[in-house]
Order: structure tokens, then C-alpha cells, then sequence
């Protein structure tokens, strides 16, 4: 997959949000007590500690005229964004690749904000990357992945949203995040006007095996493309898409990769499928075939374990095994395409992003200023749509 919904990874918020304008009784409102529609993972980032000396230079910093009401200084803070104060968005302006501003200097908030709803996974794989003979540069920008984070602002949407320097790693809970939504965007455009009863959610599983994980996922592709060889998926089935999903069982201490394959396909007999199955696998006949009753449900079901590492709680020794989970994914395309539909390319992620966004101040800033009580600074804290993870100033290209 050139490098969807995981809830974990973006603020859990309503789907639609109330608009930045401030009754009289939210105008007093600091944060002692959490603001309307706060959420868990940001607040104790916002509550906890002092606020650094700002030292924000952005021309789109928020207002900080005391005589101004809450609402007059949103709007004044839109002016600015828009551009209207200025005539234009000047410096501050955005294209698909990078920011045409200044790199902020790093700031600790910066990674903390990135990773609040990972702090766990990223002290796992701080402490694993280190000790695999892998460049060390992938390490540092593990390290570095969500720092410099600029927020920006889309006047044609009315949208927030985070920039940072990104890692691109596959082993990255919040790199993988991005993954999946650009495979969610791909599939939905594929799949969009095609009859939702041609589609089958099909589940392939192996033997539990005590090999090397990296020998598993070989293994499970090559017997996928020995199956789609076969008579009875040729006929069957017309394209689709497929994801290896890799859980760890603590009570027979093996790994257990599994193939969810999103199938176009009107009918395909589970039993001859399940025999074949069996027949090239040399053993493993568990296979599940389910109905798909919706888009959005099919593409959930494919997308969700793209890049999806094991849970933490459940390995027996983490430093072993996410090593292993590591090499395993290493030059492995996450996202296999067959059949009549297309790969997943650059073009499929770009198109639909909005090419007005404007840099409006450093995620360390309004981090800063939402911890000091400022409410306008917290609501567009809370109106964020989630990190992108596109890296703004050294472009790299993905790989694990």
C-alpha cells in the first residue's frame, strides 16, 4: 500500500460540533471545569501544569484584546485566517506538500498531543526500535514524528486540523492511522454504485505455527495467490481487496495471522471454498464468509487492520515480539489489491483535501494558551479533526 476508523486517533466529538460562538454563560468558563463537548484525551493535557511563556510570533494568533467578547474575537481570528485583515493569506499559505512558513522550533507538547491516545505503543517501540539493525534514522524519526505541528485552518470547509513532521512507519500507531484512511477514501470510490449484495467479507486463517512471523505473512500471500489461481475463485470472483491481520495467543504462545479479503462476488460456496482452502494450505479449512450490508461496512471491515498492531497486554515478552511484528512488515504491502480494481495511489489521497489551508499558529501556542483558560483556543482545540500525517517539510516515502 503506498503509504480507517479508528476511533483512537481522533477526537471522539459529535459528529456535527456546535459553531465557535460563545453564549454569555460559556464566556466566564475556564478550565477548572471542562468546557462543553471536552474530551478525555486532550484534558488532562490542557489541566495539567502551567503554561510555557508564549512566544508566538503568528500573524494569526488568536486575539488577546480583553475588551473584545468571546465572539467578537472569534471573528476577528476568522478575518485573520481568511485573510481579509491582509488582503490575502500571504506567507502563511498552504499547498498539498509543504507549509511556505518558518518550521516551528519543536516542542515537547508537540509529540504529546500526536500521541495522547498512544503513550503506551510509543514507549513500546521507543524502546524496541533501538535494538533492531534497521538505520538509525528510521529511529529518530520515530522519535521526532509529530513534532514542528502547525494548526490550520480552511476557510471553504470551516476546518481545523494538525500538521506535523510524520514518520511514515508502518509500526506508527498514528502514521497507521493516516494509512487507513487514505485506503477507506480509495475503496469507497471503488466500490461506490456497485450492488452491496456482490460483496463478501471473507476470512482466511492458518494453522497456528511457532515460524517466524515474516514467514506466516509470506506464507498466507502465497496460498492467497495460489487460491486466486484456482477455477472456483476465477469464476467467482471479480476483484477486491485483502489485509493480513496478526493477533498473538498468550495461551499457546504463536502467532496467528489471518486474511481478510473484501470480495466482489454474487455467490461463492463456503464448503468448496473452505476444501480448496484446505488443499493448498495443507491443513488450515476455517475460512468465514459474511454478507456485506452497507459501503461504510464493507470498507470498515477492510481498512480497520491495515497496519493494526497486537495489543500490548497481550504479548508474553513485547521486546521479542514486536521485533518480529516489526520484520514482518518490513517491505510487505499492507493493502493487497486483485482482480479488475485499481491500487492504491498518491492521486487517491490528494484529490479530496482542500487546497486552501492556512497556517494559523503553533499546536504548542494554542496548547499554551487553552492551559491558561483562553475558551476560543480550547474550542478549536476540540473542533480538530484529527492529526494528518503527511510530513509538511522533508517529504519521505513510506516505508516501515
Amino acid at each position: 500500500m503506498g503509504q480507517g476508523q479508528s476511533t483512537t486517533a481522533v477526537l471522539d466529538l459529535p459528529a456535527q460540533l456546535p459553531a465557535l460562538a460563545f453564549p454569555p454563560s460559556h464566556q466566564t468558563c475556564k478550565l477548572q471545569d471542562p468546557p462543553p463537548n471536552h474530551h478525555h484525551a486532550i484534558w488532562p493535557m490542557l489541566h495539567a501544569g502551567n503554561p510555557s511563556p508564549s512566544t508566538s510570533t503568528n500573524q494569526h494568533a488568536i486575539p488577546q484584546d480583553d475588551t473584545l467578547s468571546e465572539h467578537e474575537r472569534y471573528s476577528a481570528h476568522a478575518d485573520k485566517c481568511c485573510g481579509t485583515e491582509t488582503g490575502g493569506q500571504g506567507s502563511t499559505s498552504l499547498d498539498h506538500c509543504r507549509l511556505n512558513v518558518e518550521k516551528p522550533p519543536s516542542d515537547p507538547s508537540d509529540v504529546e498531543w500526536r500521541f495522547r491516545a498512544y503513550p503506551k505503543e510509543r514507549a513500546a517501540w521507543l524502546a524496541v526500535l533501538p535494538t533492531l539493525d534497521i538505520p538509525p534514522s528510521r529511529v529518530e524519526r520515530f522519535a521526532a514524528c509529530g513534532s514542528t505541528a502547525w494548526i490550520l485552518y480552511s476557510p471553504s470547509t470551516d476546518h481545523y486540523k494538525v500538521r506535523a513532521t510524520s514518520c511514515n512507519l508502518r509500526i506508527c500507531p498514528v502514521c497507521g492511522e493516516r494509512m487507513r484512511r487514505e485506503a477507506m477514501t480509495h475503496i469507497l470510490r471503488e466500490i461506490h454504485g456497485t450492488e452491496t449484495a456482490r460483496w463478501k467479507m471473507i476470512t482466511l486463517t492458518l494453522q497456528h505455527s511457532s515460524a517466524p512471523l515474516k514467514q506466516q505473512h509470506n506464507y498466507i500471500r502465497k496460498c492467497f495467490r495460489r487460491l486466486r489461481q484456482r477455477q472456483l475463485w476465477r469464476n467467482n470472483v471479480v476483484g477486491g481487496w485483502a489485509v493480513i491481520e496478526t493477533t498473538w495467543n498468550p495461551d499457546t504462545g504463536h502467532w496467528h495471522p489471518h486474511l481478510h479479503v473484501l470480495a466482489q462476488t454474487p455467490y461463492i460456496p463456503q464448503k468448496q471454498l473452505s476444501s480448496v482452502w484446505c488443499q493448498i494450505t495443507k491443513g488450515s479449512k476455517i475460512v468465514d464468509i459474511r454478507i456485506v450490508e452497507s459501503e461504510d461496512g464493507c470498507v470498515h471491515y477492510i481498512t480497520d487492520y491495515i497496519a493494526k498492531a497486537p495489543k500490548l497486554d497481550h504479548l508474553s515478552d513485547p521486546m521479542v515480539q514486536l521485533a518480529d511484528y516489526y520484520h514482518a512488515l518490513d517491505n510487505a504491502k499492507l493493502l493487497i489489491t486483485f482482480g479488475t480494481h485499481r491500487e492504491l495511489n498518491d492521486a487517491d489521497t490528494e484529490s479530496t483535501d482542500p487546497d486552501d489551508w492556512i497556517a494559523i499558529g503553533t499546536l504548542a501556542d494554542y496548547l499554551d494558551q487553552a492551559r491558561s483558560g483562553d475558551m476560543l483556543a480550547t474550542q478549536i482545540l476540540l473542533r480538530l479533526e484529527g492529526n494528518t500525517c503527511h510530513a509538511p517539510y522533508t517529504p519521505v516515502s513510506p516505508e516501515t
